[in-house]
Order: structure tokens, then C-alpha cells, then sequence
């Protein structure tokens, strides 16, 4: 019974329901969400025994997350050939030139990557002078900006929220449209791509399972990917790293096909001349030579992970960069079911794990230099959420994702005590390419904290260092990749050694939205040796008695640890 407007289920008011009730809706109600048979969601053979690799060695561990990345390169080098992605830089090319816009459009991960595109993008043409075409790529990001600093889950499961962001940007039949959704079923994006497809936008869908399963089993996957006017790129490599965990290998390669084609439209538009680049090829160097610096990437991950052993804080530092580092940070949240970063009015709430500041720039200025232009934030009222038909979801007091609740987030150069204020805390010092800035503010910064570290990926001037050769390019592509790829393996490993996952297995996946639900039940049904209908029921039974407890005792429950624990499967 699938809400065509919303692309989820009907809203069913669920008050009064037993946890039977509930568990028994979800499995025979919610069918569009029950994804085990996606490969994105499954285990990966080659990190299969993950924990087992990081307690054997730091440089092991990290040596089977980055193999994984190394099954992207022969799809890249596939698709780097095709009609489709020739048409892709066509268009892209007559599109700029014509002086109309790429529009980026993602959910979660793939919505930071269009924001993260549009970066890049403003920052060549800041670099060419050519600051006159800087708004001709934009990046829409479910939920608008505020999602890069925190996760608004359950925003993803409407069709509608996709559809009124692409409206506010005035997507019209001139503009080219680039949806990317990891696992190629996420329901705001499709609905960004339904509405830019119905404005007759120049339509372009990039997603990471095999295109017969989603058509097979996915109805609203089905209706995009079989529609004549989207050109579809099935980017399908294998299973992720960390089972679901699509931040990792599935955004990388949508990074590359899609940041790739902009790197060829800005070498002509901003600098006059055609890039002769072999990217696929440049992609498996930077992966080689990440690998060849395994040790100085666990070495980092130690440290990191150590201080969280100890119940301790990690702040990053940078001038530069900042969009990257939010990039991994914020993910963190979801995957990991760690604190979200907080604002200084949250004093209630935890303080998050890891936290992100700029060094000379305060909070608003920081903002800007984050997205390369003012925040563009959600200013949405009761009656739009009534409107999109997500009223059920939404509470009494509406979702605080304005401009105002973002520049809460006090991640300029501010003093920020509470960062500091627990016995064992890092700073990290974050450098790209050997950057020299912020060196100076660092010094006097770092005496607050109980440790330090410098951080360069790229360069060698940091304690921990990964020196890399990559040529340069318009936009730099390869070397943002790079920095991607190590962030995601540092923070993926230093999950592993707190023991935060289970080999491959989310473990401590945040059970906020339908398709986490369906996660969490099937880790459940997979490590407690339990039919899916009986892991359902427990997940949905657990929720309930967590549900129940005061506030400051649920804070951080695993829902799967806490389920596999009541049936004695957990040690």
C-alpha cells in the first residue's frame, strides 16, 4: 500500500499498538523497505573478519577496507567509456556553456556529495576567475544544508521532500539534473527526479546495486530507472566494506563518474583547454599508494580509537578542507550510532565523539567558507509538512533546520571549552597537500587539550603522514578522493577497534528511519540465528522496553546489541 505522493508507506497512527502490532506492520506493510536482497546491504568476503584483522594489526585491518575500494576500478574504467557517460559531459558541457545549471541532487552521504560537487565547482571558478559561473552548479542535499552538520533520517522515506527541494530551486527544462542515490531506492531523491524529469530537466540517475534487482523488486526504483528520458549509470561493484555502509565505496564511485565529468566541463569552460586524463587510472594509483601508506593510516587510527577507549574527545582543526572532514564526521551518526554534533544550547545532551572548527574564521564566516556561499537552509511551516503528508512524522515543534539553527553549531574559531573540559581530549591538526595554514592558531589553540596530532594527508608535515603523488587538475578531483577514502577508513577503523561493529556488521546502526529498521532486523535475524519474522518481532519488543526507559539511561542503546543480548547472543 504505497503513497504515490510520498513514495512510503500510508501513515498509520500506531498508538496503542502492541510491539507485535507494530512488528507485524512493518513486516507485511513495509515491504518496500525490506532490502537484504540489494548487494549494498550484504557482507563483503573481503572484510568478512574485520575485528579479527584489527586485533591482529592496525596495518591489516586497514588493508582489507581499502581492497574493497579497489573493486570500484574496473566498473569506473567501464563506465568512463560508455555512450552514456559521453552523453553525460555533453551535456554537461552544453548545459555551462549555455549559461544554465548542473543540479546535483543526493540523500545522506550522496546529498553531501552534491553539496560537496557544487564546492568544488565555485572553488575552480574562484581559482580560473570566473566568478560569474559559480552558481551554474548547485547540489541539492535532503533536508538542505543543516543535513551536512547533522542527519535528519527520516526525511529520506518522502518522495515529497525531494520534490519541494527541487521546486524551491526552479529546476526548469534548460537545467541538467544528476540524481545519485547509493542504493538506488532512497524516495526524496526519486522524488528530486520525478519533479525535475516533470519540469523537463535533462535527467541523469547514478546509483550502486544492479538495475534488474531494483527493477525486480523496487516499484519506485522501477518507475525511474525505465523511464526513457533518465540516462542510468549502475555503478554496482559488490557489497560495501561494512555491510549498508554506502558512505564508503558506492558515494566514492559516484564521486568519480560524476565529479570526473565536471573536472572535463571546468578544464574547457574555465581554462580553455580539453583535459587529456585517464581517471580510472589516476583513481587506482591514489588507491595504491593509500595502501602503501597503510601503516601511517593506522597509526592515526590508534590514536584516534584510543582516545575514544578512554571515553575522550577528538576535535579537528582546519582552514581548508572543512566540507571533506563534515563529509565523514557527520556520517559517523547513523552508522555508527554516535552522538550527533551538538550546539552549545544542547547542554542536556552528550557530547559528540568527534567535532570539526575552523581555526581563524568565526561560526558564520565559517559556514560560508564551508559551502563556498551563504548556508541554504529549510524555512519550511507546519502546513508544507501537511502538504508533503508528513505530518506523523513530524513532532509538536517542527524540525529546527533553518539558517538560525545551523549557525548554532559554534564550528568557527570560537573557544568551545566543553571540547576540552573532559580528562583525555585530541586535537587534530587536518592538512591537505602539505597545506601550511592555521599553523600558527594551532599552537596556541592545541594548549587546551590534552593531546595533539597533525594530520596530513597528501603532504609531510605532520605527525602522521600520508604523502601522495597526484597530478594536479581543474578541480582537483583525485586528491579530494584521497581524502574521502582515508577519512572513511580511519573513522571506519577506529569503529572497529571500539568495538562499535561486529566484523562487517553495523551493529550499532541507528535504528531512524524504515530502511535502518529493516538493517537492524536483519543483523539480528543473521548474528542471533533468528527467521527475519522472529527478529522483528524482538527488534520491535526491544524498542518498546528502551522506549519506556527515562532519558539519560537510552542515551546511545544499541537496539541490535540490546536485542541480541536479551536472547544471549552477545558477549
Amino acid at each position: 500500500n504505497c503513497c504515490c505522493c510520498c513514495g512510503s508507506s500510508v501513515p498509520v497512527d500506531q498508538q496503542g499498538w502492541t510491539s507485535k502490532q507494530k512488528a507485524d506492520h512493518f513486516r507485511l506493510n513495509e515491504t518496500q523497505y525490506h532490502l537484504g536482497f540489494l548487494p549494498t546491504e550484504q557482507s563483503n568476503p573481503i572484510t568478512k573478519n574485520l575485528t579479527k584483522d584489527f586485533q591482529e594489526s592496525g596495518e591489516k585491518g586497514i588493508e582489507s577496507l581499502l581492497k574493497v575500494d579497489l573493486d570500484i576500478i574496473p566498473v569506473a574504467n567501464r563506465i568512463l567509456q560508455s555512450d552514456n557517460y559521453k552523453k553525460l559531459v555533453q551535456v554537461g558541457l552544453e548545459t555551462i556553456k549555455s549559461k544554465n545549471r548542473i543540479i546535483f541532487s543526493g540523500c545522506g552521504s550522496t546529498g553531501r556529495l552534491s553539496i560537496l560537487l557544487q564546492t568544488i565547482w565555485k572553488r575552480g571558478c574562484r581559482d580560473a576567475g570566473k566568478l560569474d559561473l559559480q552558481y551554474q552548479v548547485e547540489g541539492i542535499q535532503t533536508g538542505g544544508d543543516f543535513a551536512v552538520v547533522r542527519c535528519i533520517p527520516s526525511f529520506e522515506d518522502f518522495k515529497a521532500v525531494g520534490a519541494k527541494q527541487c521546486e524551491e530551486l526552479n529546476v526548469t527544462d534548460k537545467d541538467m539534473f544528476v540524481a545519485i542515490t547509493e542504493g538506488g531506492e532512497t524516495s526524496s531523491v526519486i522524488g528530486s527526479l520525478e519533479e525535475a524529469d516533470r519540469r523537463g530537466a535533462k535527467c541523469f540517475l547514478m546509483f550502486n546495486n544492479p538495475a534488474d534487482i531494483l527493477v525486480k523488486h523496487i516499484e519506485r526504483s522501477k518507475q525511474v530507472i525505465e523511464n526513457p528520458r533518465v540516462t542510468v549509470f549502475d555503478l554496482f561493484s559488490g557489497p560495501m566494506s561494512i555491510a549498508g555502509s554506502t558512505r564508503m565505496q558506492a558515494t566514492t564511485s559516484e564521486m568519480l563518474i560524476a565529479g570526473s565529468m565536471l573536472e572535463i566541463v571546468a578544464a574547457e569552460v574555465l581554462f580553455g583547454k580539453s583535459i587529456e586524463y585517464d581517471f580510472g587510472k589516476a583513481f587506482e594509483d591514489m588507491l595504491n599508494q593509500l595502501i602503501k601508506n597503510k601503516k601511517a593510516l593506522a597509526d592515526y587510527t590508534t590514536l584516534e580509537s584510543e582516545i575514544y577507549k578512554q571515553k575522550g574527545l577528538v576535535t579537528y582543526f582546519a582552514t581548508d578542507y572543512m566540507i571533506d572532514i563534515f563529509t565523514d564526521t557527520t556520517e559517523r551518526t547513523p552508522t555508527f550510532m554516535l552522538p550527533p554534533f551538538k550546539t552549545d544550547a544542547d547542554i542536556s545532551k552528550v557530547e559528540p565523539w568527534t567535532f570539526v572548527k575552523h581555526l581563524s574564521l568565526p561560526t558564520d564566516k565559517a559556514f560560508e567558507n564551508l559551502f563556498e556561499r551563504k548556508p541554504s537552509c529549510l524555512e519550511w511551516t507546519r502546513e508544507d509538512y501537511i502538504k508533503m503528508g508528513m505530518i506523523e512524522k513530524i513532532p509538536a515543534k517542527l524540525p529546527a533546520l533553518s539558517l538560525k539553527d545551523l549557525e548554532q553549531f559554534q564550528i568557527g574559531c570560537e573557544p568551545m571549552p566543553s571540547r576540552y573540559s573532559s580528562q583525555v581530549n585530541l586535537a587534530v591538526l587536518f592538512k591537505g597537500n602539505g597545506d601550511k595554514s592555521g599553523h600558527e592558531q594551532f599552537e596556541q589553540v592545541r594548549k587546551e587539550f590534552s593531546q595533539f596530532a597533525t594530520l596530513d594527508i597528501g603532504g609531510q608535515t605532520g605527525q602522521f603522514n600520508v604523502p601522495l603523488k597526484i597530478e594536479e587538475t581543474p578541480l582537483n578531483l583525485i586528491f579530494r578522493l584521497a581524502l574521502k577514502v582515508a577519512l572513511n577508513t580511519i573513522s571506519t577503523g577506529a569503529m572497529v577497534r571500539v568495538g562499535r561493529t561486529l566484523n562487517n556488521w553495523m551493529t550499532n546502526v541507528s535504528v531512524s528511519n524504515k530502511k535502518l529498521t529493516d538493517r537492524a532486523i536483519r543483523i539480528i535475524s543473521d548474528l542471533g540465528q533468528l527467521s527475519y519474522e522472529q527478529a522483528c518481532d524482538l527488534l520491535f519488543e526491544c524498542k518498546d522496553e528502551v522506549d519506556a526507559m527515562p532519558q539519560e539511561k537510552k542515551e546511545n542503546i544499541s537496539l541490535v546489541i540490546y536485542a541480541l543480548k536479551k536472547i544471549g547472543k552477545y558477549e
